[in-house]
């Protein structure tokens, strides 16, 4: 069984040349995204075909940089608050 999101994955968390790892059917395959489309995205697959298209709901993964992220709210940087931003000299 899968850990909770907080949030399901979006258009925004995706960029091309992150690599994706998609539930199809009972496993799951690695793909190269190639763009991020409203609801889907369109992926490369190991044949080089460009027209794969994956919906975000069936996304498990996301590597970027050699940093893979399974929770879309937790690759966001914090958001500055009063506790955490720091103080401005007067």
């Amino acid at each position: 069984m899968r850990a909770q999101q907080s949030r399901p994955w979006a258009r925004g968390d995706f960029q091309p040349g992150d690599t994706v790892e998609v539930r199809v059917g009972r496993r799951t395959e690695k793909y190269l995204v190639v763009r991020a489309n409203a609801k889907t995205l369109t992926c490369r697959n190991a044949f080089t075909i460009d027209d794969t298209k994956k919906t975000y709901d069936r996304v498990l993964s996301r590597t970027r940089g050699g940093v893979i992220t399974t929770d879309p709210g937790a690759a966001l940087p914090p958001a500055p608050n009063s506790s955490t931003a720091p103080r401005q000299a007067r």
